[in-house]
């Protein structure tokens, strides 16, 4: 195979907004099985075809695998991975939509970080992919992309990025009065809260009277008692 002249790389923003995981085990040693993470993505930007025909509106899906070898193409273009583009299809008693399929291989480390993220029920807040074989649009800010998959029906990824907000601040506005951003007020206690809170309270004070009433009629028992 002869490495091809690819136009890009581009930037494609995705986020992912569900994942599953795959755990592979087997007896051969010299057969090589990987773990892998599997998400459903949603496009940020506008990918489309040369002929207008959006992408971005089809099925994308990342697998991630760990310590994956790659293929090939991936090696031939020192990709990490590839996105794969499918055509609908449908037979008599099956069909599949159209679709795009990213796979990438990562590290050891950076798919255990992923994991513990997916395990404790978060993902990254967005994964930039550097594709070959895309073009940007005519939007002057970058957001459009042009995929001609008959020409390049598999794009090799040039790197991938993770971002994931740890600690989110207050919200900011900018304040003309003062010239600087303030933050904003919290929101108040949704109605359901305050709710909660009361009967909590509620049942702290039948406690709490509860205690006194047991507590008087152990002392007159006492007194009854002792006379």
């Amino acid at each position: 195979m002869e490495k091809e002249d690819l136009p890009g790389p581009v930037i494609l923003d995705v986020e992912p907004v569900s994942c599953s995981m795959s755990i592979a085990r087997n007896q051969d040693q010299k057969l090589q099985v990987h773990d892998s993470l599997t998400m459903r993505l949603r496009i940020l930007d506008e990918v489309r075809k040369p002929d207008e025909s959006k992408l971005s509106t089809t099925v994308w899906t990342l697998t991630l695998y760990e310590n994956g070898s790659g293929n090939e193409l991936t090696k031939l273009h020192n990709a990490v991975g590839l996105i794969n583009y499918h055509e609908a299809w449908e037979s008599s008693d099956m069909e599949s939509p159209e679709s795009c399929h990213a796979w990438v291989n990562v590290d050891r480390d950076t798919f255990a970080v992923l994991r513990g993220m997916a395990l404790a029920g978060n993902l990254p807040g967005r994964i930039r992919l550097h594709a070959y074989g895309m073009n940007y649009g005519w939007e002057p800010d970058g957001t459009g992309k042009v995929w001609d998959v008959k020409a390049h029906k598999n794009a090799p990824i040039g790197e991938i990025n993770f971002d994931s907000t740890l600690i989110r601040g207050p919200d900011l506005v900018w304040d003309e009065d003062v010239a600087s951003a303030v933050a904003l007020q919290p929101p108040g206690d949704s109605p359901e809260l305050v709710a909660a809170r009361g009967v909590v309270k509620a049942m702290q004070q039948v406690s709490t009277q509860l205690s006194w009433t047991i507590g008087l009629l152990a002392l007159a028992v006492a007194v009854l008692i002792f006379r």
